[in-house]
């Protein structure tokens, strides 16, 4: 279903940019969310604890058309952290050598940049959908097992988001919804540890106030 609404909302934020010139004017927004996540982790970790709290903040413009209205967004999404266990591994050599298991602490946030669509039902009611790119930032320190932290790394990449959600708008400028978002973000640890990060699956609820 994610790789669906992936699809979907990427088309999204294609489209919107070329159909603005169609619109009749539109709205300057500015929206908040918090929820919580799901993180899917790399197989070689285990015992992942998160911190499940999330906030995202977006802000951007709205052309209507009808009962359509689409546009741009720009934000930034705090998505928590994850506390696990890296399983011990072989260095892949002979003699072989095993390597201790390590504590792991990841947190990652990141830029938003991407387009967005509203189809509205009826005077109040309404069904969204957004996408585009997530610069994510993922720090992640690892140590000994209930020992402090030896070790830090820090990635910054490219990566994408999406998202469907609906709602309900109370009058021209307030409205309220329930959304499912999806960020895609890595990171390399080298060494052996292979690709952490992975994708977060975000439940949450939204409040947007329009100029």
């Amino acid at each position: 279903m994610k790789h669906w609404i992936s699809k979907t909302a990427l088309a999204v934020a294609m489209v919107t940019s070329g159909a603005a010139m169609a619109a009749d004017g539109g709205q300057f927004f500015v929206n908040g969310q918090i929820g919580s996540q799901k993180v899917s982790t790399s197989k070689a970790l285990k015992g992942v604890k998160k911190n499940e709290l999330i906030g995202t903040l977006r802000a951007g413009y709205m052309w209507n058309n009808g009962p359509l209205s689409y546009g741009a967004e720009t934000g930034y999404v705090v998505l928590g952290s994850e506390n696990g266990i890296i399983a011990k591994e072989s260095n892949g050599v002979s003699p072989r050598i095993v390597m201790p298991e390590q504590a792991l602490r990841v947190k990652t946030n990141g830029w938003l940049f991407g387009g967005n669509a509203k189809l509205h039902i009826g005077d109040s009611w309404f069904v969204s959908g957004r996408g585009g790119l997530f610069r994510s930032n993922v720090r992640v320190r690892t140590g000994e097992v209930n020992k402090p932290a030896s070790s830090s790394h820090q990635s910054t990449k490219n990566g994408y988001y999406a998202g469907v959600g609906a709602g309900y708008d109370f009058n021209e400028h307030f409205g309220l919804g329930a959304n499912f978002d999806y960020y895609r973000a890595r990171v390399n640890l080298g060494s052996g540890m292979k690709t952490i990060g992975g994708g977060y699956e975000v439940y949450g609820v939204t409040a947007e106030y329009r100029l």
